[in-house]
């Protein structure tokens, strides 16, 4: 069987892609590889065994925001030296550009995977040093890490759990909802910018904003000034509502216009919530026009125009569509794409 290390320091202090990816996947993973994880808290994760090694967390770091998970990381990889020093892998799997420091230190292949497409910080690092392999969440996030590395990308698209993520026996209210990181980056603003053409004329509608993040005390005052009533900040929502939350509402709005992916959409879809996302960035590789709609990247008034239509859409059979598409996207199958993957390395 073989043995792989995930890497990611912040996996116990993190609600947010990563993370999520590597507590759904090891569950599934484990059936084929003996996994240890290599975090900077104690946790548990089903399917592995967690070890835990102190680091220096960015908030308790006064530095330049860039050169914060830099620090995060070169503390946490000097406490695990010795930790590869007594235990060997197949495969040392990481999540971070940072991490190829690795590849010295470990004698086993070392796999990349990036979640996300902006890497010019680390372009210096990954030219220099590398990995041995290199996974990306999207063909959309790959297309900038290939301009770097200028090798073989292998896509791995993330899951969902259609059992925990399937539809509940709730009213579906008039609400657009976004659940997600209240940062600058995911574009909120631009969704409470277009919703304000929705409630001057759409009496019956709300919006509902989860999250949260640097951006939500920007994002409330933005939705003051428009003298916006209709518009709900539902703070942090825990795991256990999200299912129901999603249920609850008409339609789910990913307004990023360079989402990497979007494990919210699959989560959205797979509890029969129609999806609306920009026309750039991995989204549109996750969702067709059964079940979902775009609209022009960075475009209040395009934005604006489909939310003023959804009066006019079957919504109940265009989730029934999102709902089937996203049992395509199974952990199942991921861990399936890691395990070929791994066994292509050794």
């Amino acid at each position: 069987m073989l043995r792989v290390a995930m890497y990611l320091p912040s996996l116990f202090d993190s609600k947010r892609g990563r993370a999520r990816f590597i507590v759904n996947v090891c569950k599934h993973l484990s059936k084929y590889c003996k996994i240890d994880i290599l975090a900077g808290s104690r946790g548990k994760v089903e399917g592995a065994k967690v070890f835990s090694y102190p680091y220096l967390r960015r908030t308790q770091i006064d530095a330049p925001y860039e050169q914060l998970y830099n620090i995060e990381s070169a503390t946490f990889l000097l406490n695990v030296v010795k930790h590869f020093e007594t235990h060997e892998y197949d495969v040392v799997h990481v999540h971070f550009p940072y991490d190829v420091l690795l590849k010295p230190i470990v004698n086993a292949k070392l796999l990349l995977h990036c979640h996300g497409w902006y890497l010019d910080p680390w372009k210096w690092l990954l030219r220099r040093v590398g990995a041995d392999a290199y996974a990306s969440c999207s063909e959309f996030a790959a297309t900038f890490l290939k301009r770097i590395v200028n090798s073989h990308v292998h896509v791995i698209y993330a899951g969902v759990d259609a059992k925990i993520f399937a539809p509940r026996k709730v009213e579906r209210k008039k609400a657009i909802l976004y659940l997600g990181a209240l940062s600058r980056e995911k574009r909120v603003d631009l969704l409470i910018k277009a919703f304000s053409y929705v409630e001057r004329k759409r009496k019956d509608w709300s919006l509902w904003i989860g999250g949260r993040g640097s951006e939500e005390e920007h994002l409330r005052e933005l939705a003051r000034k428009l003298r916006l009533k209709r518009v709900r900040f539902l703070g942090y929502v825990p795991e256990r509502d999200l299912a129901r939350t999603y249920s609850s509402a008409s339609v789910f709005v990913l307004p990023s216009p360079a989402e990497p992916f979007g494990i919210v959409l699959l989560e959205a879809m797979a509890c029969e919530t129609p999806v609306i996302v920009s026309d750039s960035g991995g989204p549109k590789e996750i969702i067709t026009p059964e079940c979902g709609l775009t609209f022009r990247a960075n475009c209040v008034r395009d934005l604006a125009r489909l939310l003023l239509r959804l009066e006019e859409i079957d919504l109940c059979s265009m989730g029934k569509a999102a709902r089937k598409r996203a049992l395509s996207f199974s952990w199942e199958r991921t861990a399936k794409s890691l395990y070929s993957l791994y066994k292509s390395m050794v």
